[in-house]
């Protein structure tokens, strides 16, 4: 139990966050017709959505809620911090200096997940620019299912974004129109409350909540994967769709 001694484990739950923080507005997603679709609802709305939630009534998916910005004054609850967490170079404040607003800049720091009973993350991913991550299950349980990297060939990257499967996962796959897909090798478990698991780079995942849930997510990067971070952020700049934007691969190079 990588996180017991963490205040947040007795105290943060649907009920607190909708006597807390009810009248703030989240971002919430879900998947249609192969498309992410986000809307924005009042927290008390959305915990009485994933309290009254099942599997064939599903809820929709809060995630990415950066914890500093949002709920600032949550941190001590998230204490100590465990000290496989550090270095992350993405903290630093060398980091690209002069490009604030590149992805890899905001892709780090504290953030918040929630789902209700059967919600999904809204897709088969793997995270961003190679980066590693340790989640942490603060409240009920949620499953996962992995795919190693070299099972890529089977996942159907989208055009858009190399990380993102275009494959729907929040039902049964359609082995007619995805057929690679039936080669992939999942890994299935439970995270329980308090458990930890770290997130390797490049493996593909998703998840589906089975009880109401609420997880924390922090990604990290250093020495062991830098290589391949930068590597993936030159390609990023370098590929961007819109082209003025693309003479940001050079300084990156540069780093």
């Amino acid at each position: 139990r990588s996180a017991g001694q963490w205040r947040a484990l007795r105290k943060w739950t649907p009920q607190f966050f909708k006597d807390s923080y009810g009248d703030r507005k989240v971002p919430v997603f879900e998947r249609k017709r192969s498309d992410t679709i986000k809307d924005m609802v009042l927290l008390k709305d959305y915990i009485d959505e994933i309290t009254s939630a099942n599997f064939s009534n599903r809820a929709k998916y809060l995630f990415s809620l950066k914890i500093p910005k949002v709920f600032p004054e949550l941190l001590p609850d998230l204490e100590p911090r465990p000290f496989y967490w550090d270095p992350n170079w993405l903290d630093s404040k060398y980091l690209l200096p002069g490009m604030p607003n590149f992805k890899l800049r905001n892709i780090t720091g504290l953030e918040m997940n929630m789902g209700g009973p059967g919600s999904p993350f809204p897709f088969l991913h793997y995270d961003d620019l190679w980066t590693q991550t340790f989640i942490t299950q603060v409240h009920g349980r949620k499953e996962w299912v992995l795919y190693e990297h070299d099972q890529t060939p089977y996942m159907y990257p989208s055009d858009h974004a190399e990380n993102i499967s275009k494959i729907p996962m929040e039902r049964d796959v359609d082995l007619s129109t995805f057929p690679l897909f039936a080669r992939a090798k999942p890994l299935r478990f439970i995270v329980e409350e308090g458990e930890m698991l770290y997130g390797a780079p490049g493996w593909w995942h998703t998840t589906r909540a089975l009880t109401p849930s609420i997880a924390v997510v922090l990604s990290t990067a250093n020495g062991p994967i830098w290589s391949e971070v930068t590597k993936f952020s030159f390609m990023r700049a370098l590929h961007h769709p819109k082209w003025y934007l693309r003479p940001a691969a050079l300084p990156i190079g540069a780093y």
